[in-house]
């Protein structure tokens, strides 16, 4: 589906990106992880095309992303960042129908899709009629996943898109996230920082260490197998908290 060949990105000549080759299967979850820095987010700001890279190539179905067709291959990637980047002065029905009615989708379309995704996300229609501020972090977050599926992309970038969520709503929608991708088929490159919910999604875990891929593979790699002393110290920095707290308890 998608593919990065020697991607190079730099900030004020400090390389975010360096030489970086990631390939991503059709119908999987690819999960990026790694610390804060690593260029994580960068890798999705890149493929969507909102920053160009400095060198290499990135390809969806062997075709390259370049100025020209950025704009054709924005229309098939669905894009959700953190905070679900709904936009204020429009309702939820408005924010999820955004590009529908941008490329002129006739109205009974766009219903059909909504009520489509409404059901799929278990949210009420009643409740598209309302603005961001009168629902809660999970709503806006369903939302702003249907906003990113509404087209029915070929591509998912989630750039910690349950980030924000208290750990029971994160919890529940984890659950139905993974339910909807795994039904639809649906290839999706996800960035967290949590182990748990890189494992819980990932059939491919890719770990980071300035921009450059230190490990990949299923999370059984890397917690039986890791590549290096850097893999080993991540992953014990992740579980750490969780020993001293079970020590406390005892």
């Amino acid at each position: 589906m998608l593919s990065l060949t020697a991607v190079t990105k730099t900030f004020a000549d400090i390389p975010v990106i360096n030489s970086l080759t990631l390939h991503i299967v059709t119908g999987r979850t690819t999960v990026l992880i790694g610390p804060s820095g690593c260029g994580k987010s960068t890798i999705l700001r890149l493929i969507v095309g909102l920053m160009k890279a400095d060198a290499g190539s990135i390809a969806i179905r062997d075709n390259l992303l370049t100025p020209a067709s950025i704009q054709h291959w924005r229309q098939r990637i669905g894009y959700v960042i953190q905070d679900g980047g709904l936009f204020p002065h429009l309702n939820a029905r408005e924010n999820i129908c955004l590009m529908a009615r941008y490329l002129r989708w006739n109205q009974e379309r766009i219903q059909e899709r909504t009520a489509e995704l409404a059901r799929l996300f278990k949210l009420p229609e009643a409740m598209l009629d309302r603005h961001h501020y009168e629902l809660s972090g999970g709503q806006r977050q369903r939302l702003a996943l249907m906003r990113a599926m509404m087209l029915d992309p070929e591509l998912l970038l989630l750039d910690e898109p349950l980030g924000a969520l208290d750990p029971m709503i994160r919890f529940d929608l984890q659950q139905e996230m993974r339910d909807i991708f795994t039904r639809l088929n649906k290839t999706v490159l996800m960035v967290t920082h949590d182990m748990g919910e890189a494992g819980f999604f990932g059939n491919q875990i890719v770990l980071l260490q300035d921009g450059t891929v230190v490990q990949q593979g299923s999370m059984a790699d890397l917690l039986q197998r890791p590549a290096s002393a850097f893999v080993e110290q991540f992953i014990r920095a992740q579980r750490q908290p969780w020993h001293e707290l079970e020590a406390r308890l005892q």
